[in-house]
């Protein structure tokens, strides 16, 4: 396989699958949370991004919850640079 044909390094993507391993997701969410760009040496945008996979499996689909899940991924995008 040629490096640079995935998006994803193999360290970073193991980092996030070991912290939402205690997530009840299922297999699909947990892949493409695990293919975010988190920068894994900022605490505060990992704490963030383990809170923003406990949404999905919570059971309230209320509108709080879907304000708070915009408010995590805008502050995702903010942190690591993502547009």
């Amino acid at each position: 396989m040629i490096p640079c044909n995935f998006m994803c390094n193999i360290e970073d993507f193991k980092f996030l699958a070991d912290m939402i391993q205690h997530v009840p997701l299922p297999l699909r969410a947990r892949y493409v949370f695990c293919c975010a760009p988190i920068n894994k040496k900022m605490p505060f945008v990992c704490t963030m991004f383990l809170k923003r996979c406990f949404l999905p499996s919570s059971s309230t689909s209320s509108r709080a919850a879907m304000v708070q899940s915009v408010f995590y991924s805008l502050l995702l995008k903010e942190d690591t640079g993502v547009p």
